[in-house]
């Protein structure tokens, strides 16, 4: 039994499988307000290629995360989860249910199972790490992961530079791996939460992306 009052409702699941139109029937039964746990779509202004809720539904069921920023400021998955946490007790205060919708595994797990409360930051580092990437390129920062942090490079890819130099970043201001921190470190949700992932067949699934990405194309990417 879901207490509606303390429980947060996820849906996840990888790109195309047709999470927003669920969230669309599930706000059609519950009183919900939707978190976006997206990476992207926090940002303003890229609203086709970040398949973003149409503005109908935004306007017909309140959506939170969307938005927020402009594409040149920074955002981290930290900062979400403590944002996201702060909102879904205020949807909880209002009487609604908070619907967390997202894609961003990182967000998602930021939001309901926590990183750690300490904040490690170090502008100056992050800029040289960033001075060197574009010298260098992502192969070189992500082999350095590989041997200061291999659990999180094992969990990143070279292109996700974001990742990457934020690893690095926390390893050499923190002198400890940033994935044994996050272990340690855990700063469990206020609130109970049930998460539901959407799958289908692969076929299925690339059928969808590549329907996903005409139709953005039509619609002017």
């Amino acid at each position: 039994m879901v207490n509606r009052a303390t429980t947060v409702l996820a849906l996840t699941g990888p790109t195309g499988i047709g999470k927003t139109a669920l969230s669309k029937q599930i706000a059609e039964a519950l009183p919900v307000e939707i978190i976006s746990a997206d990476s992207r779509q926090v940002y303003r202004w890229m609203d086709i290629g970040t398949a973003k809720p149409d503005p109908e539904l935004r306007r017909a069921v309140p959506h939170h995360f969307i938005d927020i920023l402009d594409p040149d400021q920074e955002y981290s998955a930290g900062q979400f989860g403590r944002e996201a946490r702060r909102c879904a007790l205020e949807i909880f205060s209002r009487g609604k249910v908070p619907l967390v919708v997202g894609g961003s595994g990182l967000y998602l797990r930021a939001m309901l199972q926590g990183f750690f409360r300490e904040e490690i930051k170090n502008p100056e580092l992050r800029q040289r790490l960033h001075e060197r990437l574009a010298a260098e390129g992502p192969e070189a920062l992500y082999r350095e992961l590989q041997r200061v942090d291999p659990e999180l490079a094992a969990k990143s890819h070279p292109s996700n530079t974001r990742r990457v130099i934020r690893g690095l970043e926390v390893f050499h201001t923190a002198g400890r791996p940033l994935s044994a921190i996050q272990k340690e470190q855990a700063d469990p949700a206020p609130f109970s939460y049930r998460k539901f992932a959407l799958t289908c067949a692969r076929k299925e699934l690339y059928t969808r992306i590549n329907r996903r990405v005409e139709e953005m194309f039509e619609a002017g990417l």
